[in-house]
């Protein structure tokens, strides 16, 4: 079993690296048009040079192999002036170990760094939660053994049991980690995020395990189960089986695969959409299901308007009135985002995205705005570009351009700090001929006006949106924008419904707009130059 699991990751490893060696290809990042208050590259110098046996020219390199492109839940957590974050090792199908790590919120310095490094064990812990309980940083594991699969558990399919880590928040140190009984009666099998597993936390001694899987002769289900902490279910497990039954031959896709569970009042949401092979676009159809413990399963009536180029739709965040949604569309035609009543099913508002949604993104939300983070290409140049919601549209907010050639960047998420300034959460590999060399993880700290943003609740009488400002903002009859750009620039302005109210073109310096017309309430103003699209809200009283 080992010699062909590592004959596999030789193999995939061989395909996506192109053979490097440690450290070949390693840039620190930098922007050419961005600054951030500090940048925090994940790598760790124990794992360069860990040779493959069955292929001594291929090596860990360190860098290229402790990749975020799987995260804890919570991505990480921010407390007390400091990050922490857990990053895992994976190479390839493999999995030996992570990286947990305490960052100081000020610098993006390590204020500790430890590693658990289980790749010549028979054994591999693959990192689920954290949180912090009594002073520590807990880490909650799936663990395996060789005959359990780990390969397989890499790819979904895989089972292990629940195990646990706990270091000083305040040295790093590892103060205590537990393995699970694998005799223990009505043990609960875990299995890894790619096949939809969660861990919620229900007090200091019970956990909730939430499982989506297929059945092949009708559907899909969902588990939800509750266990102590030594991974022991603690109550019967609770089975629900969907109610869209599928000819199994004649399916083309079915993306039953994303829940959420609303924190606002514990019950869990799924969505299911099924496309047939053979039917056309009338025959899809989906449905979206709502789990609580005392009413089980509602169906609740969701209909969206045109499934003709749908791929999937994921429920991406739950609010306290509304699920988010995005609706993923074939063939490079973008993306829309849903908010969707809770408890009508009633989509209240659509927001259109012109592109896909690069992998990996964490929607976010800011004052009732979509915020996501993608990347483009100029030349031999990337960008990173962040993208906020007006109206019914998706605009272009700020794009940084890598300041190296050939290396392609991936923002990831968004995380508000209390001060208004933003984490980023990124990716960045290099490319040859058109092929990743590597890949690199970290986190960053922006501020809100490098973003574009204004952050503030108050009012205010003057915005600043680079290279534009805005005033006064809240405003009655006038409202002046200034631009030290030397191209002319567009003026459009919006209602929150995303309704076009007024534009006009061809500004230069300072210009006066005459909103008079414009009756009291909330807008967005978008400021379009040849090079560059901004957007603010704006308040007329």
């Amino acid at each position: 079993m080992k010699s062909f699991v590592s004959y596999l990751i030789c193999i995939s490893f061989s395909f996506h690296s192109n053979g490097q060696v440690a450290g070949f290809n390693y840039i620190p990042l930098e922007f050419e048009t961005l600054e951030p208050e500090w940048i925090h590259d994940i790598y760790d110098s124990t794992i360069i040079g860990h040779v493959i046996d069955e292929n001594p020219i291929i090596e860990f390199d360190g860098y290229s192999h402790v990749v975020r492109s799987q995260y804890t839940n919570p991505r990480y957590i921010v407390r007390d002036d400091a990050v922490y974050l857990v990053s895992r090792f994976q190479f390839n199908n493999d999995i030996g170990g992570a990286i947990v790590e305490k960052i100081d919120l000020a610098t993006g310095q390590p204020e500790w760094k430890t590693v658990f490094d289980l790749r010549t064990q028979d054994i591999r812990e693959y990192a689920l939660n954290i949180e912090i309980k009594d002073n520590r940083l807990v880490l909650y594991c799936i663990y395996l053994n060789e005959d359990n699969g780990h390969l397989a558990t890499m790819i979904g399919n895989g089972l292990g049991f629940l195990s646990r880590k706990e270091y000083d928040i305040d040295t790093g140190l590892l103060v205590q980690q537990t393995t699970p009984d694998t005799t223990a009666n009505d043990i609960v099998l875990l299995r890894s995020p790619l096949y939809d597993s969660e861990l919620h936390f229900l007090s200091d001694t019970s956990i909730q395990v939430i499982r989506l899987g297929r059945k092949f002769e009708s559907g899909s289900f969902l588990v939800i189960d509750t266990m102590d902490m030594d991974g022991v279910r603690l109550t019967p497990t609770y089975t629900l089986s969907h109610e869209l039954y599928l000819d199994w031959e004649d399916v083309y896709g079915i993306r039953a695969n994303l829940f959420e569970k609303d924190t606002f009042t514990g019950e869990i949401y799924s969505i299911e959409y099924f496309k047939p092979n053979s039917q056309g676009p009338e025959a899809r159809t989906s449905q979206l299901l709502r789990y609580s413990k005392y009413h089980g399963r509602e169906i609740v009536p969701f209909e969206y308007s045109n499934y003709d180029n749908v791929v999937a739709i994921n429920i991406r965040q739950v609010t306290e009135t509304h699920l988010i949604m995005d609706v993923h569309k074939e063939d490079n035609m973008g993306s829309d985002f849903l908010f969707v009543d809770k408890v009508t099913g009633s989509i209240d508002r659509t927001i259109s995205y012109a592109k896909q949604l690069a992998d990996g993104f964490d929607l976010f939300l800011y004052e009732d705005e979509v915020m996501v983070m993608n990347f483009s290409k100029i030349g031999t140049y990337y960008y990173m570009d962040i993208y906020k919601s007006v109206g019914s549209e998706m605009q272009l907010l700020k794009s940084f351009k890598l300041g190296f050639p050939d290396y392609i960047i991936r923002g990831s998420s968004l995380h508000m700090l209390d001060d208004g300034d933003f984490l980023v959460e990124f990716q960045y590999q290099g490319r040859q001929n058109g092929l990743p060399r590597g890949a690199f993880s970290g986190i960053m700290r922006i501020t809100s006006e490098q973003l574009g943003l204004t952050t503030s609740t108050k009012e205010v009488t003057d915005i600043t949106v680079s290279p534009f400002r805005i005033y006064p903002n809240p405003a009655s009859d006038e409202l002046y924008i200034n631009s030290n750009e030397i191209e002319p620039y567009s003026v459009i302005i919006y209602d929150v419904m995303g309704r076009k109210q007024m534009s006009s073109n061809d500004h230069t310096g300072t210009s006066k707009i005459n909103i008079e017309d414009l009756p009291l309430g909330q807008y967005y103003v978008q400021l379009i130059s040849k090079n560059d699209s901004y957007t603010t809200k704006l308040i007329k009283n």
